[in-house]
Order: C-alpha cells, then sequence, then structure tokens
C-alpha cells in the first residue's frame, strides 16, 4: 500500500462507519462511567428528570468537576423535555463525543503529515480503524476526552518544534488545564510532550524553560480558576445567597470565604486515590496488569509492535536514532504505561490516550506487511462488534422497552428490579425527577441469589405494587424455576429477550448452561438462552403475604 488516494477512501470509510454506528445506535455498555460520570448528574439536576448520583459527586468531598460535563451536555438545556426520548438522552451526548473525536484525527493528521511526509496516511488509517476509537472515544467517557486533549498537546509541541519556535502558548495552557480537571491522571500523558515544548528556545537553559513556563502560566491558571469557580458554584449551591449576603453587609469577607470553601476537584481526586482501602472497592490489581493484559486487549498487534521495538532498543540503545516526534510518542507511551502500572487498580480504558503515540509509532509496520494489516482489521472488527453491541448491550435495550411500557400506562405502579448487570442509567426511563409511581431497585452490587429472594418478599408485602418486572442475564433463569417451584403465589413471565448479552461476571454460569445443556438440537436457542438479557412480568396471585 504506497498510494495514498486509496488509503484516504479508506479513512473517509472509517469516518462515516463511525458516525453510523454512533446513531444506530451502540448499545454495547462498555462501563458505568460513561453515564455515571457525565450524562446522569447533568441531565438529572437541569432537565428534571429522575437520575442516580454516584459517590463521586458527594458534596462534601466531590472527585469530578463537573465543568466538561456541564458544557458538553448543555444542548439538552436547548431542549423542552417532551422532545427527549431514551434514543436522544443515550445519543446526543455521545454524538457530541463523536464529533469531538475528529479532533483526535485532524491533530494526528496534522503531526504525520509535518513530520512522516507521504506515509502520513498510514498513522491517521490505523487510528480511525481501531475499535477504541469507532465505541471508546464516541461513547461519553472522561478517558475520551482525555484523548483529545492530548492530541492537541502533541500537535501544539511538535508543531513548535518543527519551527523551532513556541507557538499556542495560551491554548496549551488552557487545554492543560481543562485535562487536569477533567482527569488528574492527564499529566501523566502530558509531561513528556510539554518538557520539550518548554526546551524550545534559542536561550540557555533553564532560562528557556522559565520563559516557556511564564508565557503559558496566565491562561492555565484562569482556565484553572474557571474550573474552581464553577465547581465551587455546582457543590455548593448557596454561595450565592452567601455572597449577597457579603455585598449587604450581614457577612464579612472573613466568613464569607468561612462558609464558602474552593472546591478542588483533582486535589480530592488524589486523595481518594492515594487511599489503597478506597481502591479495594474497585479491584486491585497486580502491577503488571496494564502490560500483560490491558496493553494486548486495547492495542493488539500495535502493543506487540511496541513490546518488540523496546526489546530491540535495550539490545542496541545508543544506535537508535529517531527524530523528536517520535522520541516524543515512544517515550510518552512508555512513561505513561510504566507510571500508571503503580496505581493498583487499572482498567483498560486509563490507556486511551496511548491510542495516539502507538498509532503514529507502528503504522508503518502495519502497512509495508499486508497480512498484519488485515490481522488489525479483523481484531477491531471483533471488538467494535464486541463492544459496541453485545458487551452488557441488553441493559439499556431493557431501559428502552421499560420506557415504551411506562409511557403508554401512565396510571400503574412500576416496580423495576435490575439483578447482575451494571449499575442501570436510569435517565433512559425518561421518568420526571417528582414520579413516585416508577420505583427502580439496583441489585446489581448485591449477592446472588439472596437479594432477588429478598426483594421479590419486600416488593410481594407492599400492598401497593402492581406492575412488577425483573431485569437479569438468561444464564441465571434456573433460579428463577427454583423459585416458582417454592413459592405457590408467584409467576414469572418471560416478556422480553434481548440477544446478544455479554457479561463476563457471569461467564462461568453461560458456560455453565451450555455444558449442561450440550444434547439439545436447537443450537441458536441454546446460545441465546445463555447469552441474553432477560425480561420477566413477575404476577403475585394473591394478598397474602410472600414467604419462603
Amino acid at each position: 500500500m504506497t498510494s495514498n488516494s486509496p488509503i484516504r477512501n479508506l479513512i473517509g470509510i472509517s469516518w462515516i462507519l463511525r458516525l453510523i454506528l454512533t446513531l444506530v445506535p451502540q448499545h454495547g455498555y462498555i462501563q458505568p462511567d460513561e453515564f455515571f460520570q457525565f450524562t446522569e448528574p447533568i441531565i438529572g439536576d437541569f432537565m428534571g428528570i429522575k437520575s442516580l448520583k454516584t459517590w463521586e459527586f458527594k458534596v462534601d468531598q466531590p472527585i469530578r468537576s463537573i465543568s466538561m460535563p456541564l458544557l458538553l451536555n448543555s444542548p439538552f438545556l436547548l431542549l423542552k423535555q417532551k422532545w427527549l426520548n431514551s434514543y436522544i438522552i443515550m445519543v446526543l451526548p455521545r454524538f457530541i463525543f463523536t464529533g469531538l473525536s475528529f479532533i483526535a484525527d485532524y491533530c494526528l493528521y496534522k503531526i504525520s503529515k509535518l513530520t512522516l511526509g507521504w506515509q502520513w496516511s498510514f498513522p491517521c488509517l490505523v487510528f480511525s480503524t481501531s475499535y477504541l476509537t469507532l465505541t471508546h472515544l464516541t461513547h461519553t467517557f472522561t478517558n475520551s476526552l482525555e484523548t483529545i486533549f492530548i492530541s492537541v498537546v502533541l500537535y501544539i509541541v511538535i508543531s513548535s518544534l518543527s519551527i523551532k519556535k513556541t507557538k499556542h502558548h495560551h491554548l496549551l495552557g488552557i487545554i492543560l488545564a481543562m485535562g487536569i480537571f477533567n482527569r488528574p491522571t492527564f499529566p501523566i500523558f502530558a509531561t513528556i510532550p510539554v518538557l520539550f515544548w518548554l526546551s524550545i528556545g534559542k536561550n540557555k537553559f533553564p532560562k528557556r524553560q522559565w520563559r516557556n513556563g511564564v508565557n503559558m502560566l496566565p491562561s492555565f491558571s484562569i482556565a484553572s480558576l474557571a474550573n474552581v469557580l464553577v465547581d465551587t458554584a455546582y457543590y455548593r449551591r448557596d454561595i450565592f445567597d452567601h455572597f449577597i449576603e457579603l455585598l449587604s453587609g450581614e457577612l464579612t469577607l472573613t466568613q464569607f470565604l468561612d462558609k464558602t470553601s474552593l472546591i478542588f476537584t483533582p486535589w480530592n481526586f488524589i486523595n481518594y486515590n492515594r487511599d489503597t482501602s478506597n481502591l479495594k472497592n474497585h479491584g486491585l490489581h497486580d502491577p503488571f496488569h496494564h502490560m500483560l493484559v490491558n496493553v494486548p486487549l486495547s492495542f493488539g498487534l500495535l502493543g506487540l509492535l511496541a513490546y518488540l521495538e523496546i526489546f530491540k532498543i535495550s539490545l542496541q540503545p545508543f544506535r537508535y536514532k529517531m527524530i523528536p516526534a517520535r522520541k516524543i510518542m515512544l517515550l510518552s507511551f512508555w512513561i505513561s504505561l510504566i507510571t500508571l502500572s503503580f496505581i493498583p487498580h487499572q482498567e483498560p480504558r486509563f490507556l486511551l490516550p496511548c491510542l495516539i503515540f502507538l498509532s503514529y509509532l507502528y503504522a508503518e509496520k502495519l502497512r509495508v506487511r499486508k497480512s498484519l494489516f488485515f490481522c488489525w482489521i479483523l481484531f477491531n472488527i471483533f471488538f467494535t462488534y464486541i463492544y459496541g453491541f453485545v458487551h452488557q448491550s441488553g441493559v439499556t435495550k431493557a431501559l428502552f422497552e421499560l420506557n415504551s411500557n411506562i409511557v403508554q400506562d401512565r396510571d400503574s405502579r412500576f416496580d423495576i428490579i435490575f439483578s447482575r448487570t451494571y449499575l442501570p442509567p436510569q435517565t433512559l426511563l425518561n421518568i420526571p425527577v417528582n414520579n413516585e409511581r416508577v420505583l427502580f431497585h439496583d441489585l446489581s452490587i448485591l449477592d446472588f441469589p439472596e437479594s432477588i429472594t429478598n426483594k421479590l418478599r419486600e416488593v410481594g408485602n407492599d400492598t401497593y405494587r402492581d406492575k412488577v418486572y425483573l431485569i437479569q442475564p438468561s444464564a441465571l433463569s434456573w433460579y428463577l424455576e427454583k423459585l416458582n417451584n417454592n413459592w405457590d403465589n408467584i409467576s414469572f413471565t418471560l416478556q422480553s429477550r434481548f440477544f446478544p448479552h455479554f457479561t463476563h461476571e457471569d461467564l462461568e454460569a453461560s458456560f455453565q448452561h451450555l455444558l449442561v445443556n450440550s444434547e439439545r438440537e436447537d443450537r441458536s436457542d441454546l446460545i441465546k438462552e445463555a447469552f441474553s438479557l432477560d425480561i420477566y412480568r413477575i404476577n403475585y396471585f394473591d394478598s397474602q403475604n410472600v414467604n419462603d
């Protein structure tokens, strides 16, 4: 593949595919943070829709800045509530993120064009065909914004290096501030590029570093202060009342400052994550989990090529010469990977910004060997399907259907029980915050099957119960059959089954179902029973209390 024309066509096709996959929509539910760190708090607070605000937004010590969620969800403020439905609530923020993701494409294009000459197109193709770009970057993750921010930083730094003169120092300061407040891990990815940028100039060391840093400082400080003020206004809702009291003389300046302490979310984030006991709640991993599991899972061949190159460099460290752009990308990848490996909680999406580094570094390897590029495409088709349309995909599909049921029956009370799924984003039900006839019961993190037994007994003993729904993986339906046999006054009716639905938490149950029923001839039905999410309508036959 030497001609850029067919490659440009493939890039264009991948861009169109990115937009289409966003609008289809992707029901794949990658991780709860895509909803609960971004859309849930804003839609709940400003659109009057019932939502769940997680611990990260607790008023006393919030660890999440509200600035970016507030800014990027602002289109909702232009919509009337009657225009909202489950599809718009899920897809509109994702469509905004998809649009922003093209900033990363543009920055990588400019960097590649500037430093690679006619070979510029293949890094762009590799980046745009990655499943991370087609799924993760189009979902509302703070990691997605982190990737976009680091792409802008890289472009500013590398373009400045090409002319040996710093430029866009105000923009760089703003991006660094926004990146830190979006995710305090951002400096891990940005440190190497910024150090290169600080060293640009004709003055002697360390004078040029100080000069460049001072030039960037005003915009960084103003952007940081703006984030602090927005967060403080959001988490300290009474600040405006106290400000009026200050102006009227009811409060002195000292009293005002005592009552309205500023909120600095990055510091709260760091303090929280320094405590290993806090991280235990999210899962602790071995130090090499990123290197051995998350890099191959996230980047496939690109990660393996990175390991191969660092091995070659270690054998002949003084023979390797490379252009500054490649040095920045290589050092940024390894410094980021090693630093993040010291943090006990390690998820694949934490490495998302590394996609920029690796696409630039190793796209050429895929270009010269068509077999490698073919493997790259197959790898990304598979994981685009898994993360876009299979992984926990039944959750949002179930919420869409339940929303239709609620809209069609405005007089009934609904008890909705979710078990053994990711935390369901309540905003997708599109229920007004003052609606008391829809009760949400989340058992996702509670022990199975005891939690279902207790909840069904609790709901059954409620004299005001009406329509009761249970949503759980189909591989666990055996327990409902057991309850059906043990309880005389309850029945379970399968209303809907959403296939495919994959969850690694119950993977053992899925394979056990396949193994126990291996002699069945209806293979397709058997697979659906093992990898689906079910909605059951629960009926209580009489008014007697539900007992064991």
